[in-house]
């Protein structure tokens, strides 16, 4: 009992682990990201990130997939593709991850993960929340994404190859979930 008492004093003196918090990423210098009124290319601008923005914080998903995210930044509230995201330690908000032989796919959106391992074993796709990547110590990557019941993906920034055509990746991914344990590439 003293024991719990003890830690929690030391997490209430520390306080709760901040939520993840994101960088623009692939906009150009000179170029901006416009936030949209709704999650859709076509919906009205209501407003510009810089290249260089950081601290943003993720509010909501598009309920369609993981494509799209409300952000906010300072007075700024607004939708952007989550591929001009990236977490604030450098790993990318959005990847789609694959393997073969057999085939299987992980999309990693900001905060989760769908997974469809149907050609293994013909289990209906599935989806997990992750706490926000850890970062390897001493490296700018890889990064480890811890999933509910043990289970984890390792994120590398290391050029990957599908082993069935010429295609290039510039991520890989070692998975563990559900008692399955494969590596794959991501775009």
């Amino acid at each position: 009992m003293r024991a719990l008492i003890a830690a929690a004093a030391l997490f209430l003196a520390l306080g709760a682990a901040e939520a993840a918090t994101f960088q623009v990423v692939n906009v150009r210098r000179g170029d901006t990201l416009k936030l949209r009124a709704a999650p859709d290319q076509r919906a009205a601008a209501v407003g510009d990130l810089p290249p260089n923005s950081a601290g943003i914080a993720v509010v909501a998903v598009d309920t369609k997939g993981s494509d799209w995210v409300k952000v906010s930044k300072g007075r700024l509230n607004g939708w952007v593709n989550a591929r001009f995201l990236g977490y604030d330690n450098g790993m990318p908000a959005r990847l789609s991850c694959l393997g073969t032989e057999p085939f299987w796919g992980i999309e990693i959106g900001p905060g989760n993960v769908a997974m469809d391992f149907r050609a293994m074993d013909e289990s209906k796709p599935q989806r997990a929340a992750f706490a926000d990547p850890v970062l390897s110590r001493g490296h700018g990557w890889p990064w480890m994404l811890r999933l509910s019941g043990g289970d984890f993906l390792i994120v590398d920034k290391r050029e990957c190859s599908d082993d069935m055509s010429d295609r290039r990746y510039s991520y890989s991914v070692i998975a563990s979930v559900r008692g399955r344990f494969v590596d794959g590439c991501c775009k």
